[in-house]
């Protein structure tokens, strides 16, 4: 079972596309325990305009359960490389070409953690990205995955 776990609902963007925009997220229950989980997946708003509270978590996460896989969500290269450091897999959405040349600025050792996902054509310079298409559906969880939340968002 996955965790999909909202720690923030900041933003740094107001994507028309935002599947936040379709849920209450006021409504999602609490998290109070990491146990039990193959992996636990940090998303936001953009959960890395809070990248010293994500390593925190990260650590907290880990003392609790260490096998679980953590995966993070995001749309920023910033502290990249330190999320590197505390992350398996690395969900980096891109909305527009300016991104590009930040992701090809990071050190290549992190971008082996990094999964491209773009609503731009970007396969010249990444071939393994998944492109996606706003097509204004629900976004519905997958059977696999729980959406909790942090008692107090960041």
């Amino acid at each position: 079972m996955k965790l999909l776990l909202l720690i923030t609902k900041q933003c740094h963007r107001n994507c028309r596309w935002c599947c936040n925009k379709f849920r209450n997220l006021e409504a999602l229950p609490f998290c109070d325990s990491y146990e039990n989980y193959e992996e636990i997946i940090i998303t936001g708003g953009e959960p890395t305009l809070f990248s010293d509270q994500i390593v925190s978590l990260a650590k907290e996460i880990r003392k609790e359960n260490n096998t679980a896989s953590l995966t993070l969500y995001t749309t920023r290269t910033e502290n990249l490389p330190q999320m590197g450091e505390v992350f398996d897999k690395i969900f980096f959405t891109i909305h527009n070409s300016h991104q590009i040349g930040d992701l090809l600025r990071v050190e290549k050792k992190f971008m082996k953690k990094v999964q491209i996902l773009s609503f731009v054509e970007v396969s010249e310079i990444f071939p393994d990205v998944v492109n996606l298409h706003w097509d204004k559906t629900p976004f519905p969880i997958p059977g696999d995955e729980v959406f909790m939340r942090l008692p107090k968002l960041f």
